[in-house]
Formats: C-alpha cells, structure tokens, sequence
C-alpha cells in the first residue's frame, strides 16, 4: 500500500512535469522522474529482501536535497513538530535538550520551570526507555519524536542517574523557550540584552526588556546576539524597525522566480531613534542576526563588536507536501541597504568531492554605508571593532569533546543541592583539584597533533631493522611529548576553571543565569561599555574619519 501510494504522488509528480515541460522545455524534469519510478518499481520487485520503502525514500530525498545547500530541508509529517518550535517556540513537550553522547542519550540542559524540573530530571540523566520503549540505537531525532506530543499528557521515562536506574512519569506542557535568555543593567545607564533566537515575538521580547530597563536609568544599550542562529525574517526587520524609523529599506531578497524578490521596509516609528546601540557578533551570528547587524551598520546607526559572523545571506520558505510533510527550501538571497549579501559558501560551485569554496577575495566587492564608511560582501559581517579571543588549546578541545567537564558538573549538581547565590560562586582551587583526580579516575588523555602523525607514521612501518630503528625513536618523542602534556592542566587551569563555573552555574540556575554570569570578565562587553562611554569615540567610529 505505501508503495502505491508513493508511486501515485510522484506520478502525479510526473505528469506535472510534463504538462509544464510541454510549455517550458523542461523535459529533462520528466524524464528522471520516469527512470526514478521505474527503478523503484524494479528494486521493489526484484530485491532479494523486503524493502523499506519509508527508509529509502527518506535517505533519497535526504540525500537529493544535500546536493543543494544545508538549509533545504524536508519535514516528515513527525518531524514537522520540531519545524515548528524553530519558528515559534512553542512545543508540547518536557522541556529537556537531548544530546548524544557517544551511543547515549543524555539530558544536557533542564528548562526553567518545565515539567523536567517539576518532576525532578537532571542534566547528566541518561535515557534508557520512553514508555516502555528501548532508546538503544536511537538517535536524538528518534527520541524527540517520543517525548513531544499534546499538552495534559504523561510520558514515562526510565533513566540512569549516577550509576542507578530510576523511573518518572512527566506530564508534558506548553514549552515556550524565550528568545531573550537574559536583560539587565551592566552599569548605571547601560542596559543589555543576551538575544537568542529570532522567533515569534522576538522583537516584542527586545522591546519589552528595553523599555523595563528605560525605567531603570537606561541610555545606552547592548543586543548581544552572539551565538545567535537567527529565524524569521519578519523579526529581523521588527529589531531593526526598533532603531530605524518607518519607510526605510532593511533588506531585499533575490531569485530566480520572481515571486521570490521583494523589498522589507520599515514600517512604523521607531522605538528610540538616539539611543547608542552596541551590537556583539561572533562566528556564530548566522542569518537573521546578520540583517539586524548588516543594517544598524549600513545605518551607521550601531557601533558592531566581536568577530567576523557566520555568514548566511539565504532566505527559505517552507511549501506543504502531500501526507502533511513540509518542505523549506532556499528561493533567494538577501541583500542589505548597502547592497551587500553576506553569503560566505557559494553552494553552486560544489566541486566533485563535495567542497563547497567561500567566496575568493577577488570577488569581494566594497560597499558604502550612509555616512560613506567601507562595507564587503562575501564574508558575512565585519565587526568595526574586532576582538580576537586566543584559541582554545588542544587539550580543552578534548576535554569538551569528550564531555568531561559537563559529566562533572552533572554529579557536582547531583550531590550538592545549591550553590549558593549566582553572584559569588566561584570554582576554588579545591573544586579544581578534585576535577583533576576525576580526569585521572578516568584516564583522560588525548593525542597531540605531533602525536597522531608519529602514529600514523608508525602504522607504516614494517619489521625490517630501518622501521626498528625508527620505532624506537618515534616511542623517545611520544615518551617526551606525554611529559610535556602534564603542564596542560596548569597552563589551561584558568580556562577549566571558568567552563566549569559556566557548566555548573547553568545546571543550578539555567540559561538566565550562564548568560548572566558569562557578562563577567567578557572582554567583548568591555570594550562595548568603554565605547558606549566614551561619545567622541562612539561617533568617530560611525563616521567616515576613521
């Protein structure tokens, strides 16, 4: 029956096709889609075991639209759930991120007062049975089906915590997650708000913040959108629409159809036209953050601090399919006032490896803000002032990598009820040390880049007396390089120490409090309150005289 059913839509599929290949040439349309249905019919009808059809199609469509860009996606009608929370933010659910931890499913972060908190689950809990069924083997997308569905409902969990296996009933709920974690003052007159996601209601959010702190003394003010993945469209331009006064073009979209190109304009007054606005990006500001970065920037509305930002100037649609899937799917690029696109991978010149190329420099063009001050395309947005972080080392890599410092911060929080206020807690050189002889409980160790490639050398040697010789050489220069690595911890002590502060703070007081504490010692904030600070500085950096 679901192969019938299956053939019969992409045969109407195919008879589209030809109809409009009748008009448009598009020949090339139908007569693929009559070697997919006859191959299909083929491998169904000859293939030595049973077929999952379901599973087939889904790895075909998968992997047809992974040809185009990453962010063609399709939405079986199970999945269409999680499209909407990315839009809205809204789910039926227990309010629990998942993640996967080696082969394991693991909560990695409780919301706060959701049904997971009420009904005492923890990060660090791993998942074994979702009403009664084994999670071996599933993957986080398999389990998000089985813990969503309507509000008012019980879903039961079975877990192991710490070693002991324990059950809960969970009542699912209403999960809004906001897109604003955390606003507050960071001085007496510079208000800040740590932006998260660009979905339903992001700009009321922004807007609500803003006017709360107004009250309390606001004059100037950060959006932190560092992170931040974007959304909707229609909320980038409303955050813009905050600053910038109504009629003024945000942004515009181009592609091939031509129902796909328009303009996004302002739309009414402003919020606060003369507030200093500082805005914070990083490599993980994509899309929609970009457009309200790009704009306040082509503006010169915002001074721009951080680094260089994701760099996505896509804009998708979504289309409804047959047996209530969905399909979002790119239709256009979008361009700033300036003219600018920040696309950085041109997915058109995929070469035969799959590579996707950035955009050469050559092809890097200048653009021009309102007040005349230089702009590029290509390369995602620029911050007017940059700040360099040093890299994370080799051996903090690996520590993150293989979840070390989260494991800890999950049996911390399993054995110690509180913290203590937000404000003063710190990791101690105690605390520190005990982390250390939990590295050491479970022989952590992890291999340099010298160290791989001494390896790999080392698989390519034979037995002859050349290879023994050097055998022995390269186990001389692995002995010395394994006694370099006991300074790692030392030397990277303070950055364990503030990942672990980060890690436990947010078990105790979530997202609003990891982004609270995370304002201490950020270099980005400050450097935007010495600006914001300092008026000469600010308004140079917006005119043409820097």
């Amino acid at each position: 029956m679901l192969l019938k059913r299956t053939l019969f839509a992409i045969t109407a599929l195919l008879v589209a096709a030809v109809l409009v290949s009748a008009s448009s040439g598009y020949f090339e349309i139908s007569k693929n889609i009559d070697i997919f249905i006859s191959l299909y019919k083929k491998v169904d009808e000859l293939y030595v075991d049973d077929v999952d059809h379901s599973k087939i199609m889904r790895k075909g469509i998968d992997a047809m639209l992974a040809e185009l860009d990453p962010y063609t996606v399709y939405f079986s009608e199970s999945q269409v759930e999680d499209f909407k929370f990315q839009q809205t933010g809204s789910y039926g659910g227990i309010g629990a991120r998942i993640g996967l931890h080696g082969e394991k499913l693991v909560i990695t972060e409780i919301y706060e007062n959701s049904p997971s908190q009420k009904a005492g689950l923890m990060p660090g809990d791993v998942l074994i049975e979702i009403d009664g069924k084994d999670l071996a083997g599933k993957n986080v997308s398999d389990l998000s089906e089985l813990l969503k569905g309507e509000e008012n409902t019980e879903v039961s969990i079975k877990y192991n915590r710490q070693g002991q296996l324990q059950e809960l009933n969970v009542e699912r709920a209403d999960i809004k997650v906001d897109n604003v974690s955390y606003s507050g003052m960071v001085t007496d007159n510079v208000g800040y708000v740590k932006f998260e996601n660009f979905r339903m209601d992001a700009a009321k959010e922004v807007k609500e913040k803003m006017e709360q702190m107004r009250g309390e003394g606001m004059d100037k003010f950060i959006l932190d959108m560092r992170g931040n993945p974007g959304g909707l469209l229609k909320e980038a331009v409303d955050i813009v629409n905050l600053f910038i006064g109504e009629n003024e073009l945000v942004v515009s979209t181009k592609g091939k159809n031509p129902n796909h190109s328009r303009e996004y304009k302002t739309y009414k007054r402003a919020y606060n036209k003369s507030i200093p606005v500082i805005v914070l990006v990083d490599e993980g500001s994509a899309s929609a953050s970009e457009i309200v970065g790009a704009s306040l920037q082509d503006y010169d509305r915002g001074v721009v601090i951080g680094r260089n930002s994701f760099g996505k100037g896509l804009v998708q649609i979504t289309q409804m399919l047959n047996y209530n899937s969905q399909l979002k799917v790119t239709t256009s690029k979008y361009y700033t006032a300036s003219g600018r696109c920040v696309q950085r991978l041109d997915y058109a010149a995929r070469d035969e490896d799959g590579k996707v190329p950035a955009v050469p420099d050559s092809l890097i063009t200048e653009f021009k803000t309102n007040a005349g001050r230089t702009v590029y395309d290509g390369a995602g947005v620029n911050p007017d002032i940059l700040i360099e972080l040093p890299e994370r080392s080799p051996y903090v890599k690996a520590l993150l990598a293989e979840k070390l410092i989260f494991n800890f911060a999950a049996e911390y929080h399993y054995k110690h009820e509180s913290i203590g206020p937000l404000e003063t807690f710190k990791v101690d050189d105690l605390m520190l040390s005990n982390f250390r002889k939990y590295l050491d409980e479970k022989n952590f160790d992890y291999k340099t880049k010298t160290q791989k490639k001494l390896l790999a050398l080392n698989k390519t040697l034979t037995g002859n007396k050349d290879s023994i010789a050097i055998k022995s050489k390269i186990d001389e220069m692995n002995g010395f390089l394994q006694g370099l690595k006991q300074s790692d911890f030392v030397n990277d002590s303070e950055v364990i120490r503030d990942l672990l502060k980060q890690e436990i703070i947010t078990m105790y007081y979530f997202r609003r409090g990891r982004a609270k504490s995370a304002l201490q010692d950020d270099p980005d904030i400050e450097k935007a309150i010495e600006v914001l600070n300092d008026a000469a500085m600010y308004n140079q950096i917006l005119s043409t005289l820097n």
